[in-house]
């Protein structure tokens, strides 16, 4: 994988971990061999200017402060398309033409949902960006693919890692939110298994991804003009207002997600996560979400943790969840799990 956009590339040896890490430090373990058959996870441990893994020998530079904990789910099991991602992110990063300074409409509702976790509390954000989110709690943590995001825009606590096979020992995170990242993972079912995994029993997540990710984002057909466009694409330009309406969207996703409840309540047991594979654009970043590699349905995403005995709290109720468009979702593992 890359390791870091042009502006961290001199800063691979500074080994001190930013304030606030250490004490997170016996939760992190090496993605390289976390998986190994019966193998236990083992925290990771401080060398010069690296952290390294007991067990295998893996070591992972610290870049300013910022531990690279980067690795892909399984050995050789890195995609071109994750290569393309980490390349497209530290780009856009390091160009500063990427992300949003400011996620106001989700501070006030994390804040309500933080309000009764501990300061001390493991608290973490997949996929900070820009940082807009990073003081939302005292025990706040971020992890990034992008080493160069979190070196230039994150002054908190944090670690770069592939949220498809995270560097966290099962159950060791309290709190867990990430706003508009899923949808950019290559394979977002692995994604939500490591989530599942890495929190802590009776702690929550809250993910607003944004839902349902159009197929024309990646052309960028909602912003080009007609002229610039071929005859198919102005054909599929011009009946963009008809697909994005609610009532079609609608009129497909209702009756799925009604036939897929039923499956699962017929035979109750965990479901297959469902998603459609999008063609992301790592070349031009014509609008918002024309880098989106999966287009998640809500629902779906709900039923993936209900289904394994996790708690939907936001949406609360069946019908509301049928009906889910745009708000986050917001589940809660159990207690006994």
């Amino acid at each position: 994988m890359g390791r870091g956009g042009p502006r961290v590339a001199e800063a691979v040896n500074e080994a001190v971990l930013r304030p606030g890490l250490s004490r997170i430090l016996d939760r992190l373990c090496c993605p390289r061999c976390r998986t190994a058959d019966g193998a236990p996870e083992i925290a990771l441990a401080e060398a010069s200017s690296a952290l390294t893994c007991a067990r295998c020998g893996s070591r992972y530079p610290v870049v300013s402060g910022v531990p690279d904990l980067r690795d892909a789910p399984g050995p050789g099991a890195e995609s071109a398309l994750d290569r393309r991602a980490v390349d497209f992110y530290e780009r856009v990063y390091a160009e500063g033409c990427y992300g949003r300074d400011e996620q106001n409409e989700h501070i006030a509702p994390l804040s309500g949902w933080l309000a009764g976790v501990p300061e001390d509390a493991f608290v973490l954000e997949l996929g900070p960006g820009r940082g807009a989110l990073q003081d939302v709690h005292p025990g706040y943590v971020g992890s990034d693919l992008s080493i160069e995001s979190l070196v230039t825009r994150l002054r908190q606590p944090a670690f770069a890692s592939n949220a498809q096979n995270l560097p966290l020992q099962s159950g060791s995170v309290d709190f867990l939110f990430s706003v508009a990242v899923l949808e950019h993972i290559p394979d977002p079912a692995a994604a939500l298994a490591e989530i599942a995994r890495v929190i802590s029993p009776g702690g929550r997540a809250y993910l607003a991804p944004a839902w349902n990710c159009r197929t024309w984002a990646a052309e960028g057909l909602n912003v080009r003009p007609y002229r610039d466009l071929s005859p198919t694409q102005r054909l599929r330009k011009a009946t963009i207002p008809v697909r994005n309406s609610v009532l079609w969207r609608g009129a497909f996703a209702i009756p799925k997600r009604i036939a897929r409840r039923a499956l699962w309540q017929a035979r109750r047991r965990p479901t297959r996560f469902r998603f459609r594979r999008l063609d992301a654009n790592f070349e031009v970043f014509w609008a918002s979400d024309s880098d989106a590699t999966a287009q998640l349905d809500p629902h779906e995403t709900g039923l993936y943790f209900e289904s394994r005995g996790w708690t939907v709290e936001s949406p609360p109720s069946v019908s509301g969840r049928v009906f889910h468009r745009a708000q986050p979702l917001v589940v809660r593992r159990s207690l006994n799990s």
